[in-house]
């Protein structure tokens, strides 16, 4: 498949570019991901990205949920690979960040429910995701209803868990550090001293609080829960000593959930079925 000059770009990762084109009559995101690329990594680096990639395809083609990014169609050739996917307006970080033009998410109660929503059909899956955040989290428009809604992407470091929602660290901690648990941290740091240990196991709760932070920041236009005066540098520290902010969240009802979420003991954070019940009376839609 070749890219015509005047090709929509969405945006660009590692390993390749998103842009706009179209699959069976319909606008869709293209990923494109350069195979060629891996031929100048090392072997072991270029196996772990192979298998990053193929995870991603295979978690993302057992997924079917209105509030999760859905994987249309793949096509490989021999240099790219290319994974059709749900065209979206933009993301939740885009929303955030002030350079966001599209169409509305929807309001505030909608939104938090439609992600937690999203997250534990990801869980029910016997998935977990390893990096919610603002940027995974895509504005969707639907072409044949009008509305928005809001779509967890990015299944690169998905991986699957037991029935009760453990899962392996054999493959080392991943995501993005700012919105690690307390829990991930310490075992991140564990690996940084000793290397990657057989028995590390971990749980979906850990999701569970990065969708908290990321509630923070989507309430707040930005503002961590646990940032403090020195920015985002502190995050991890505060995350481990339990310093967090949430004045900028002034509804009471929210502040409770995200506080709820982003409790330091795993065992008592707010359940996704506690979240989507506290936020059911506030919806104007019907789920």
């Amino acid at each position: 498949m070749s890219i015509s000059q005047d090709v929509t770009f969405l945006g660009k990762g590692a390993y390749g570019i998103v842009y706009e084109g179209s699959w069976n009559g319909k606008k869709v995101a293209i990923k494109r991901i350069d195979k060629t690329e891996f031929f100048v990594l090392k072997s072991s680096t270029a196996d772990s990205t192979n298998a990053r990639q193929q995870r991603e395809e295979d978690n993302m083609r057992k997924l079917d949920h209105p509030n999760v990014l859905k994987l249309l169609h793949v096509e490989v050739d021999e240099n790219f690979k290319y994974f059709y996917l749900e065209l979206c307006e933009g993301t939740i970080g885009d929303y955030i960040r002030g350079n966001y033009a599209g169409p509305m998410p929807p309001p505030e109660a909608d939104s938090m429910y439609q992600m937690a929503t999203g997250l534990a059909y990801i869980h029910a899956m016997c998935l977990v995701h390893r990096d919610i955040k603002d940027d995974n989290v895509l504005i969707h428009k639907s072409p044949t209803e009008g509305n928005t809604r809001l779509k967890i992407s990015d299944f690169g470091f998905s991986k699957p868990t037991t029935a009760s929602g453990s899962y392996s660290l054999k493959s080392g901690v991943k995501g993005t550090r700012h919105y690690f648990s307390p829990e991930l941290l310490a075992l991140a740091n564990e690996q940084d001293n000793f290397g990657i240990l057989a028995h590390q196991r971990s749980n979906i709760s850990s999701d569970i609080f990065a969708l908290g932070c990321l509630f923070c920041s989507y309430l707040n236009k930005g503002k961590h829960p646990f940032e403090d005066s020195n920015g985002f540098f502190h995050i991890p520290v505060n995350v481990t000593e339990g310093k967090y902010n949430l004045e900028g969240i002034t509804d009471p009802l929210f502040q409770s959930i995200v506080e709820g979420m982003i409790a330091a003991d795993p065992v008592t954070r707010l359940s996704l079925d506690a979240v989507r019940l506290k936020l059911n009376p506030r919806l104007t839609q019907v789920y």
